[in-house]
């Protein structure tokens, strides 16, 4: 098992994400189950579903010979009771735990990101849920001064 491409969110406190592709280069398939991480206190499996970031139940599942993509807005890593703060260019060491026992290692880089759709933070985005990714269009209402 391996989690390539691996960086979390940049965060100051509380949690932040981290996020990659899952490889699975053997002939079974393997279930994650767990983690911990020196720079959390919990390391927690989540989805967002819906807009609502929860645990998984169960573990992440890689099919043999397949590939699991960890991104914001789905499937994440979730860093919690973070140890200190995450600057971005700083290296952060998580140990994801297999159902079979095994354990692997990931080394991923933290950068900022402020997409995504989901609240790590309690109240700290106020009604942004609902923008849908308006970051990533045009203004279209006029507001902006003409360039």
């Amino acid at each position: 098992m391996t989690l390539t491409d691996a960086w979390v969110k940049a965060a100051d406190s509380g949690m932040t994400g981290e996020f990659g592709v899952l490889t699975n280069s053997g002939d079974e398939e393997v279930t994650i189950v767990g983690g911990s991480s020196p720079a959390a206190g919990v390391v927690e499996l989540h989805e967002v579903a819906d807009g609502q970031m929860k645990a998984i139940d169960g573990g992440f599942v890689v099919p043999a010979g397949g590939t699991l993509t960890l991104e914001p807005g789905g499937y994440h890593v979730m860093l919690m009771q973070l140890t200190g703060p995450i600057a971005p260019g700083d290296e952060v060491t998580t140990t994801l735990e297999c159902s079979t026992g095994g354990s692997f290692e990931v080394v991923a880089t933290a950068k900022e990101f402020a997409g995504g759709n989901e609240e790590y933070v309690g109240g700290g985005m106020g009604g942004m849920d609902d923008m849908n990714g308006a970051s990533q269009m045009p203004s279209m209402d006029g507001s902006q001064p003409a360039g």
